[in-house]
């Protein structure tokens, strides 16, 4: 029978261990599900998708029974994933993660425009343009010569009637300038993933060993 010192140890060396793994297999997990999110954004913004698009490109980390951890919280066994929150409406409802896989070029169409914001209209944090009221902005076209408006040009701009600013520019349809390589990305930074976790784990059974 082990004396009642010895198994107070032990536990407390347990518990040690356990949150060391715990924050290794967390704090791991985490930090791949960011860097595929991260430059999956970057890849969808150089493929000329702009800003707003690639942050429907979202990322997650959970426990086996769903809670979320992906900023706070730790598990010894927590599971991460990278997926799209948008879809291209009025081509199926294409989901567009798989569209950007796709080979070749793929143009989303405006219905009649994609509405590009400004910084004056708040760059990044802007509200889509639909949620003002009617009226508050004059729609300019651009001029150019004829023909259809091609992919990715300014085909008019949105001012703001009471500021006289362009708040938001018209696009008729915006064309990935190549195939993007998610899976690639994906599989690159998955395969970095337990050797990351080891040297978390490591740092972290240090620090428990030096409390």
């Amino acid at each position: 029978m082990i004396a009642p010192q010895v198994s107070i140890a032990l536990r407390g060396d347990l518990a040690k261990y356990e949150q060391a793994v715990s924050i290794a297999h967390t704090t791991g997990i985490r930090s791949a599900v960011n860097r595929m999110k991260t430059q999956g954004r970057a890849q969808m913004t150089r493929a000329g998708l702009g800003s707003r698009l690639p942050k429907a490109f979202r990322g997650e980390v959970r426990t086996p029974s769903g809670q979320d951890i992906t900023r706070r919280g730790l598990d010894p066994d927590p599971f991460g994933r990278v997926f799209s929150k948008a879809s291209l409406k009025g081509r199926g409802n294409v989901d567009l993660i798989e569209v950007f896989e796709r080979e070749g070029g793929v143009t989303i169409q405006g219905h009649p425009y994609l509405a590009m914001p400004t910084p004056k209209a708040g760059g990044r944090r802007a509200k889509p343009m639909r949620f003002y009221p009617p009226n508050t902005f004059r729609i300019i076209k651009v001029k150019r010569s004829r023909g259809r408006a091609k992919a990715n040009a300014v085909a008019a701009v949105a001012v703001h009637k009471v500021r006289n600013e362009v708040w938001y520019l018209l696009i008729a349809a915006v064309r990935l300038k190549r195939r993007l390589r998610l899976a690639e990305l994906f599989q690159r930074i998955a395969r970095t993933v337990v050797a990351d976790i080891d040297r978390r784990f490591e740092r972290a059974k240090t620090r428990a060993e030096r409390d």
